[in-house]
């Protein structure tokens, strides 16, 4: 990275270098767009949500910047006019660039107000919640990423979690204990998360267990092949902590529901 005084602001440049299996011609051109992926196979081994990428470039023009990708002598994106590669990324991996000229703020006081002004709510974060209402929680997810922020996202709340990286793992999983939530990526490696619900709906011990789709594919069918799988609900990717607390707060209203009274 480095950055470069313009007229009354800054310049700042990135460099991200990757030294995975790289791209090709016909994948590169799909990077930047909401919902691409160079797999879209439902149990690809390499690959995100298709969200990612768009995302930062939304970020990045927001900041009046722009953002690109070189890969085995490949361009995607929007590299500067003036901009060269170095040729570092024609052989092996990929390497993403990004420059953004954000407005710096004028003083340590402004930076710390706009800091504190960026902070996430914590008002609605109860860290006893788990206490209150413990839940045994499966997380399915093959991302190693995407493990730590949910994981993280359940310990604020007071929740530990068991992780399985792949549907078939989490078929084991609920053949030897019983949840109240499993959280299930829908696109996954050996096993999808559609496969997985319907063979742990056929076993008695998790076949009435609540089931949540994880997954950024948004269009109609999409969420609608989770709840024939035998799915009960769904949140979208990328997942915010508001949205699990709203997740268990259901559950909890559900499950209160079915309790008999005394």
């Amino acid at each position: 990275g480095g950055f470069k005084e313009l007229t009354n602001k800054y310049e700042l440049k990135f460099a991200i270098a990757d030294t995975g299996i790289g791209l090709q011609k016909e994948q590169i051109n799909k990077l930047f767009q909401a919902f691409s992926q160079a797999d879209n196979s439902i149990s690809r081994k390499y690959g995100g949500t298709g969200l990612g990428l768009a995302i930062c470039k939304r970020l990045v023009e927001l900041m009046g910047g722009t953002i690109w990708v070189e890969s085995l002598g490949n361009i995607g994106g929007n590299p500067p006019v003036n901009w060269q590669s170095d040729g570092q990324a024609d052989d092996q991996g990929s390497i993403f660039h990004f420059a953004i000229a954000p407005s710096i703020p004028a003083s340590k006081t402004e930076i710390i107000k706009q800091s504190q002004s960026a902070s996430p709510n914590s008002d609605l974060i109860n860290p006893e919640l788990a206490t209150n209402f413990p839940l045994r929680i499966l997380l399915v997810e093959d991302n190693p990423v995407n493990q730590m922020v949910v994981r993280l996202m359940l310990q604020r709340l007071g929740y530990q979690i068991d992780i399985a990286e792949d549907g078939f793992d989490a078929v084991l999983a609920t053949q030897e204990k019983l949840y109240d939530l499993i959280l299930m990526d829908v696109q996954m490696p050996k096993m999808d998360g559609l496969t997985a619900t319907k063979l742990i709906r056929s076993r008695s011990l998790n076949s009435q267990t609540h089931i949540v789709a994880m997954t950024a594919d948004a269009m109609p069918e999409d969420r609608q092949a989770c709840f024939d799988a035998g799915m009960s609900d769904y949140i979208s990717k990328p997942v915010f902590i508001p949205e699990i607390i709203q997740l268990i707060s259901s559950l909890k209203i559900e499950v209160n529901l079915l309790k008999p009274s005394h």
